[in-house]
């Protein structure tokens, strides 16, 4: 009995520890396109409201075609906006994100180029 109880005791915290670890919250497409948003700002001049929700949707798009096909920790890299290596793959998954969403995310037609 008293084994029963201790391993009762000693199960539950672990228990709730796996559960916490596990459910980590996952980037959302709204954290995504701010972190994006803020990276291009940094190297970018963003001029008016219209190029800003341009970047937005575009960094939507890209979150749209790599959730789930990068890390969780990539994702995290760009919400809090840090500079460090991304893993190479995922890297290249980016660039072809970006390319495809260079042609389906429609530019302000302030930004439009003949």
């Amino acid at each position: 009995m008293k084994l029963r109880k201790i391993a009762a005791c000693v199960a539950v915290p672990s228990l709730a520890f796996s559960l916490v670890s596990c459910g980590e919250d996952a980037v959302s497409k709204e954290q995504f396109s701010q972190g994006y948003l803020k990276l291009v700002k940094q190297s970018q001049k963003i001029h008016g409201k219209q190029q800003e929700e341009y970047v937005i949707r575009f960094g939507e798009c890209i979150y749209d075609k790599i959730k789930d096909k990068v890390k969780n920790s990539t994702l995290e890299k760009v919400k809090n906006v840090k500079r460090s290596r991304i893993n190479s793959n995922d890297f290249s998954r980016i660039e072809k994100a970006q390319k495809d969403c260079k042609n389906s995310v429609s530019k302000p037609k302030a930004m439009k180029t003949n």
